[in-house]
């Protein structure tokens, strides 16, 4: 598992930035200083205003469930209401876990 206790420091002082697209880059480069990448995977519509968001998240070493949970804190992955993993594997000496993320729009 990554100590991430460290990195949650830094990554919560990122996302404090009041700007969108430099918070984002700043915090996908502090994850990949530490192995960890973020990828949007794809994403539809469920039906009226509700949608899907889904996600990679590849890592060096296994991820908690606490440290996935910053990453949804922090906008990494999507802002919906309803968060979860659907799958966690090891391929390649990468960990993979994918998320999914839903949002209502209508709220």
């Amino acid at each position: 598992m990554i100590d991430f206790s460290e990195l949650e420091t830094t990554l919560t002082e990122l996302a404090q930035d009041p700007n969108w697209q430099t918070r984002m880059v700043k915090l996908r480069d502090a994850l990949a200083d530490s192995g960890i990448t973020v990828v949007r995977t794809g994403g539809r519509n469920l039906g009226r205003c509700y949608n899907a968001e889904y996600f990679e998240v590849h890592s060096d070493k296994e991820l908690s469930t606490e440290f996935l949970g910053l990453l949804r804190k922090i906008g990494m992955l999507g802002y919906g209401q309803e968060f979860w993993t659907k799958a966690a594997f090891e391929m390649d000496g990468k960990f993979i876990v994918r998320a999914e993320s839903r949002v209502d729009s209508s709220d």
